[in-house]
C-alpha cells in the first residue's frame, strides 16, 4: 500500500489550543525549574507557523522505515521515547497503517501533557495505546519492544548522561529490535547547553509575531498572549549539542547496538545564521537505524 495514501492526520489547529490548555493544568512543576508549560503550551503554535522542526518534517525517513518494519515482523510493539506532542506517534501510525498493521504503541514522557495529547489523538484514530509518565532512565517493562523511536531527544541530556540513555534503549529492545532516531549535529566549541542569545530571542520573537499576524484565521488580532508565550519559549529553550556524526554513531555502538544505517538529512528552511539560536531550520540532521543484536 502507498504510504502517502495512509498518512495519519495531525490537526495542529486543534492540537495547539488543546496543548496550551492542557499544559496549564498538567505540566509538571519542578522545584527550581518551574513548569514546562512554556514548552508544551507553545510548541504546536510554533509548528503551525513552520518555526520549529518536528517528526513531521522528517516523515520521509520515519514513515517508510516504519512501513518496512511492520511488513517484516509479526510483532509490532513500539515505544515512543519522549514526546513533545503527538507528532512522533503520527509517523508511527502512518508507517504501520501503510502496511495494513495496527501497532501496539506505548508512549512515555516525564510530563503528563504530551501523554494526554497522544491519548487524545489515539481516541480520534480509534486506537488504544499505553502511556506512562516516567523519565526514560526510570522506565521498566517486562515485555521488550520491537521498535523504539524518538526525535531530537538527545538534546535534553548532557554528553555524560547520554550513554545511560542509549544503554536504557538497548535494554528495552528485544534481540533484533530496532531504534530509530534523528538528531541535529552542531559543531559547537564544547558540550555546553545551546540557548538563544538576547539578540537571537528577539529575532525569533519578531519572526514568530510576523508569521502569526499573517494567520488571523488561527490567531485572531490580539497577539499579546502569543508574544508572551514565544518570549517564554525563547528564554527557556535550550539543547545540549551532538557535536559530530562520529559522536552520534559511537553513542549507539558503545551501548551494544549495530548501526544498520546512518544518513544525513537536510531540510529546506531558514539558513543557519548568527540570529537563528538553538532552533535552526537549516541544521544538518542525522538519522540512524540501530539494531540490538
Amino acid at each position: 500500500m502507498d504510504a502517502a495514501s495512509q498518512m495519519t492526520d495531525e490537526p495542529l489547529s486543534l492540537i495547539a489550543p488543546l496543548a496550551a490548555k492542557t499544559g496549564e493544568q498538567h505540566c509538571r512543576n519542578d522545584e527550581g525549574s518551574g513548569s514546562c508549560a512554556w514548552y508544551h503550551g507553545t510548541l504546536d503554535y510554533l509548528r503551525l507557523l513552520d518555526l520549529v522542526i518536528s517528526p513531521h518534517a522528517h516523515r520521509d525517513f520515519f514513515v517508510p522505515a516504519f512501513q518496512g518494519l511492520a511488513e517484516g515482523s509479526s510483532s509490532h510493539r513500539v515505544l515512543v521515547s519522549g514526546a513533545g506532542d503527538c507528532s512522533m506517534m503520527t509517523q508511527v501510525l502512518s508507517g504501520f497503517r501503510a502496511a495494513s498493521v495496527e501497532p501496539d504503541i506505548t508512549v512515555i514522557d516525564r510530563c503528563e501533557t504530551p501523554l494526554i495529547l497522544n491519548r487524545w489523538l489515539a481516541e480520534r484514530e480509534g486506537l488504544s495505546i499505553e502511556t506512562a509518565q516516567s523519565e526514560v532512565l526510570d522506565f521498566e517493562t517486562s515485555h521488550p519492544f520491537d521498535v523504539i523511536c524518538t526525535h531530537c531527544f538527545l538534546g535534553y541530556f548532557t554528553s555524560e548522561v547520554r550513554p545511560r540513555v542509549a544503554d536504557k534503549w538497548f535494554s528495552l529492545l528485544r534481540p533484533g529490535g530496532r531504534l530509530l532516531t534523528i538528531n541535529p549535529i552542531r559543531n559547537t566549541p564544547d558540550d555546553s547547553l545551546v540557548r538563544f542569545t538576547p539578540e537571537q530571542a528577539a529575532s525569533f520573537g519578531e519572526r514568530a509575531l510576523r508569521a502569526a499576524q499573517s494567520r488571523p484565521d488561527l490567531f485572531g488580532t490580539d497577539l499579546d498572549w502569543f508574544r508572551k508565550r514565544v518570549g517564554e519559549y525563547a528564554r527557556n529553550f535550550g539543547s545540549y549539542p551532538v557535536r559530530s556524526a562520529e559522536d552520534f554513531r559511537s553513542l549507539f555502538e558503545k551501548a551494544g547496538f549495530s548501526v544498520e544505517r546512518m544518513s544525513p538529512l537536510s531540510l529546506p528552511g531558514t539558513p543557519v545564521s548568527a540570529s537563528s539560536g538553538p532552533t535552526e531550520l537549516g541544521l544538518l540532521f542525522m538519522s540512524v537505524v540501530a539494531v540490538r543484536p
